[in-house]
């Protein structure tokens, strides 16, 4: 049977051969018959082959797969080319079976299957179950299947290719032990395969395609294997909800495109002992993403199994590799939220694990928790982000050591801790930039005995235009080789935060709330800083500093001498002196007015005041004079304003 393109349809396809440079072809299905377009002439052809042919080369998983090989064809008795007598052209194949579709004087012909264009070789099946039967399976009974236009049934070995269409189920019940070559989800969304059977592809799993994104869901009982998978189009999707009753995940490797996912949803799907753990049966790359989503809590306990090793593998065994993003989802708060801890040597410097991933998502409700002592390689120029995308989700952390009573729980999108928790413990570092993407938290917990435990980012902190708090009985240090960057406010309502690092960069404001203390030993000119409640603590360390303005109630200390600049704000509280400094310490106040609202000073704190020209120095005196401020030196080149409230004043007590 010939078929006829309308006039306008011929046109256009004319118009498009035209603009080619290389010969292409359209992969087609078999039984159909196809246009021949070339130069201006069209002709219908059907060609004429059997079910039993199989060709060897696969057309990939383009839409549009190029074929070239010059201007002429060639003339190697390996190949044949057949013209009947009324000038119809037929096919033109290799020694090995390989279909091409070529003409020595065009130079090029386009096929257009009478059925729709799919991404498929020659002998794919193409699933055409329905909603009343739609199973995969070995029976031979079952023809939920097409070859061409032709019913077939699944007998194993071949390509199939699941496409959207009429009346197409996107539901596959699998049936027993399916072994099939390759295995193509085209396009379309909520293609979801359950059922028992087992899927144990020759091949390669593709999910999607240039004919758009896919979405696919793994959500059966049996195992999956195969000879790699390859994510395809942004928007693709695969997910696994559930794990097999017997055996493991293995896809070799796994290829993720440019915004595509896989997505391990469910504390099932990410079971450790459902994945192969040899690093050449299971290792990723690509642009894209691995989520683990709503898996509750996931810790490797420091062996060399898991997801981590699982997908990510070394740098030894894999260099080649690197994953484009990991991403931590969870849809709620709560303990089914995703919460993953890195131990042992799943963060070191030797890239074990998560040190091949180029970006780690903290995405709202959800947890990274760090045991492993170093996060990222000590040296190079290694540019992994850490992304804090929102606040964390409310979980218990149950840690094995005797000497550690109960759980430790924290509330952080972000929880530093070991293992060991030694007192003493300093040399815990993160060697990833840490980006907030929303507002955010980061918790580091308190050592086994209840002193100070610290953990250093060394390189930049981006708080972005985002509030960051800092929670937890330990200490958040920056690193000196680091910095300090955004607009956004930081606030400290747990433990310490020491900023060693550049903050010409940072023009935010930094909290103190009660109980918590900052130690600010680079120049922070730019940058306000607001104390808020009892036992607040301000330590301006050991470089000559400037704030842009201080606000609030607590205590300010100056160590190990040398002075704080402040050009505004209203301050009342202690003027202090860490143990053991004697030095003088100088409060200068410059370019604007700054109040010290019934300011008391320590024993021996060794403060003077210097109140620049062109400032202002508001001192205001509330109680007797034996709690006035006591300065060992004040000079003052502007204004000094002296305000005494005399209302507080008793019999036999005299204004200071």
């Amino acid at each position: 049977m010939k078929l006829h393109l309308p006039t306008g349809l011929r046109k256009a396809l004319l118009t498009c051969l035209t603009a080619l440079t290389v010969p292409v072809s359209v992969p087609i299905t078999i039984g159909s018959s196809f246009w021949l377009i070339s130069g201006e002439r069209a002709q219908a052809v059907s060609w004429g082959l059997t079910v039993d042919d199989h060709f060897n080369e696969l057309f990939n998983e383009d839409v549009w797969q190029r074929i070239q090989y010059g201007t002429a064809v060639p003339t190697n008795a390996a190949w044949r080319k057949n013209q009947s007598e009324d000038g119809e052209w037929e096919e033109l194949r290799d020694v090995d079976g390989t279909l091409h579709v070529a003409d020595a004087s065009y130079g090029s012909f386009l096929a257009i299957s009478n059925d729709r264009v799919m991404p498929a070789d020659l002998v794919s099946l193409y699933w055409a179950g329905t909603e009343d039967s739609h199973v995969w399976s070995t029976d031979e009974s079952n023809t939920d299947w097409k070859k061409g236009d032709e019913s077939a049934a699944f007998t194993g070995s071949q390509d199939v290719v699941f496409m959207p269409g009429d009346g197409v189920s996107t539901t596959v019940d699998l049936h027993g032990d399916l072994a099939p070559e390759n295995v193509t989800v085209g396009q379309g969304t909520g293609w979801v395969f359950s059922g028992s059977g087992n899927l144990n592809a020759s091949g390669k799993i593709t999910v999607g395609g240039e004919g758009g994104p896919a979405e696919l869901t793994l959500s059966g009982t049996g195992y999956v294997h195969s000879n790699g998978l390859s994510l395809v189009g942004e928007g693709t999707k695969l997910t696994i909800t559930s794990a097999p009753s017997s055996d493991t995940f293995n896809f070799g490797h796994m290829e993720l495109g440019d915004g595509t996912e896989l997505v391990l949803r469910g504390a099932d799907a990410a079971n450790f002992d459902k994945w192969t753990h040899s690093q050449n049966s299971n290792y990723a790359s690509g642009a894209g993403s691995i989520v683990l989503e709503d898996t509750g809590i996931i810790n490797n306990n420091g062996q060399q199994k898991g997801i981590l090793w699982a997908f990510f593998g070394t740098e030894s065994t894999h260099p080649e590799h690197t994953i484009g993003n990991l991403r931590l989802r969870s849809s709620a708060k709560g303990e089914n939220g995703t919460t993953l801890i890195i131990n042992g040597e799943m963060g070191n410097e030797n890239d074990h694990g998560i040190g091949v991933v180029e970006n780690l998502w903290v995405e709202e409700n959800s947890s990274l928790m760090i045991r492993s002592r170093v996060l990222g390689k000590t040296s190079g120029n290694h540019n992994n982000t850490l992304h804090l995308a929102g606040h964390g989700s409310s979980a218990a952390f149950q840690f094995t050591k005797p000497e550690l009573e109960g759980a430790q729980t924290a509330d952080a999108a972000l929880i530093l801790g070991h293992n060991e928790m030694s007192s003493d413990e300093t040399a815990n570092n993160i060697y990833w930039n840490v980006t907030a993407e929303a507002d955010t938290s980061i918790s580091v917990l308190a050592a086994t005995n209840g002193n100070a435990y610290t953990w250093t980012l060394m390189k930049e902190l981006n708080v972005g235009e985002y509030t960051l708090t800092k929670k937890g009985a330990g200490t958040l240090k920056l690193d000196e080789g680091g910095k300090l960057v955004g607009t956004g406010d930081i606030v400290v309502e747990g433990g310490a935060l020491q900023v060693d690092a550049n903050m010409s960069e940072y023009t935010g404001t930094i909290k103190i709330q009660e109980d918590s203390e900052v130690t600010l030993n680079a120049d922070a000119s730019t940058v306000s800083v607001n104390l808020d409640g009892e036992n607040t603590v301000l330590n301006v360390g050991k470089n000559n500093n400037s704030l842009s303005s201080l606000n609030g109630n607590g205590t300010l200390k100056k160590t190990p001498g040398g002075q704080l600049t402040v050009s505004g704000g209203t301050f009342s509280g202690t003027l202090g002196k860490n143990d053991g400094d004697d030095s003088t310490s100088t409060l200068v106040v410059d370019g604007g007015t700054f109040t010290l609202d019934n300011v008391t000073t320590s024993e021996d704190s060794n403060w003077g005041l210097t109140v620049n020209d062109g400032a202002q120095l508001n001192l205001k005196l509330t109680d007797s004079s034996d709690t006035a401020p006591q300065f060992g030196s004040v000079t003052v080149d502007g204004k000094l304003r002296i305000d005494v409230d005399t209302s507080a004043l008793v019999d036999g007590t005299t204004a200071p």
